[in-house]
């Protein structure tokens, strides 16, 4: 059987469970086949209308729009992410997960909101303590709203507890945006040195490792 008509099949199966009351295992189950590379253009739509349908069926159950706003962010669809995200906040307010991603949505759109953004990182700091996959959060929303020296602060906090890759570069992209270009090679080659490829980033980062990528070039 093709891989194409095993999807219609999946499909088919997932569509006649609507009317079941199906929870969050259908929603899961919609979600990985819509994350499928090789759906064709009639599969997508089906799968896109399917995680709609699921989502409205479960307005008020943070799990399931928890899944919901993952997807759509893994799939570039920032508005919906950050719509799901709220409804998660919207019934379950101490998400810390959910506040960490809205919060570095918010800096990250066409327009920053950058006010919101740090009270959300703040609010999730305040429950979960300063772990540095928040603070480094707080520090690239801190990179964005300008605050460079504070996110520099923030981030050498961090990697003193747990040093990554990704830490590194947003390091390097805080002192490239204080021209510190010293720093910001040495920071943005040790994240390389550490195993980070470009892939590794969101595509709303990765015109600032490709621009640090040519300094290194140049240095």
């Amino acid at each position: 059987m093709s891989r194409q008509k095993q999807y219609d099949l999946a499909l088919d199966s997932c569509e006649s469970l609507l009317s079941d009351n199906p929870g969050p295992l259908l929603i899961a189950t919609a979600i990985s086949i819509g994350r499928a590379e090789d759906l064709d253009s009639a599969q997508l739509k089906r799968t896109e209308i399917l995680i709609e349908q699921i989502g409205g069926m479960y307005p008020t159950d943070a799990a399931v729009q928890w899944q919901l706003a993952s997807y759509y962010v893994a799939q570039g669809n920032l508005q919906k992410g950050t719509t799901r995200y709220r409804s998660v906040l919207e019934h379950d307010p101490n998400h810390v997960i959910a506040l960490n991603n809205l919060a570095w949505l918010l800096s990250h759109g066409k327009t920053a909101e950058l006010v919101e953004a740090k009270q959300l990182i703040q609010a999730a700091i305040d429950l979960a303590g300063p772990v540095p996959q928040l603070l480094d959060t707080q520090a690239t929303i801190l990179t964005v709203a300008g605050e460079n020296q504070k996110a520099v602060e923030v981030l050498q906090a961090a990697i003193e507890e747990t040093d990554t890759s990704v830490m590194q570069f947003h390091l390097a992209v805080a002192y490239w945006k204080m021209e510190n270009r010293s720093a910001a090679v040495f920071h943005f080659k040790k994240a390389l040195e550490s195993g980070l490829v470009e892939d590794d980033l969101h595509d709303l980062e990765k015109n600032d490792f490709q621009a640090l990528f040519t300094q290194i070039g140049d240095s």
